[in-house]
């Protein structure tokens, strides 16, 4: 078990079967999930700096929750009712690149460790305590819909199929997750 050095409510907890956190010093405790799998959990530590969890586990490693500073600024009504825009922390800026001319290590070898630099530009963290459906998603539940009216649904347009294929996922997906944006420029288009 750990404890947040700046807000001492927010406590963690490793267990036999995974990690939970606490936002009132131990009274209610939560699974803390997104994609963390039930797995005995051996050492919690929290790297101050960064404000990064880093979890040693039995038997697949360590798994490390970047920057859990939002958890400080959560109580557990906000997350039942509101919608939430968290502080954004510090942007460094930074030049990306290629070494050799080429992306990631290049062709120095397997023995030469490197690890992916954050995203360019701002990371806005947010909360939405409803689920982000994509035009797929809102489409099948329309079908469903009109099937449980005893209706055969359109069959969707090549454009509406099309437009699908193309449209990225939300990041953090999942309903009730905590999203991350990122700032800066739009992507450019491919196609």
């Amino acid at each position: 078990m750990v404890q947040d050095h700046q807000k001492p409510d927010l406590l963690f907890a490793g267990t036999e079967f995974g990690l939970f956190f606490t936002l009132d010093g131990g009274s209610h405790w939560i699974p803390l999930t997104g994609g963390f799998p039930t797995i005995a959990v051996r050492d919690l530590e929290i790297q101050r700096r960064e404000n990064d969890l880093v979890v040693g586990t039995f038997g697949r490693g360590i798994y490390i929750l970047d920057d859990y500073s939002p958890l400080r600024h959560v109580d557990r009504e906000s997350l039942e009712h509101s919608r939430m825009l968290f502080p954004v922390r510090q942007a460094w800026m930074f030049m990306p690149e290629a070494r050799l001319g080429l992306d990631g290590k290049a062709f120095q070898g397997d023995s030469y460790f490197t690890a992916p630099n954050p995203p360019f530009g701002a990371v806005f963290t947010y909360y939405l305590p409803e689920k982000i459906m994509t035009r797929k998603e809102r489409r099948q539940q329309k079908e469903k819909e009109w099937i449980k009216a005893g209706k055969t649904p359109p069959y969707p347009s090549w454009e509406e199929l099309r437009a699908e294929a193309r449209e990225k996922a939300a990041a953090g997906h999942s309903h009730g997750q905590r999203q991350r944006g990122r700032g800066g420029p739009p992507p450019r288009r491919t196609d």
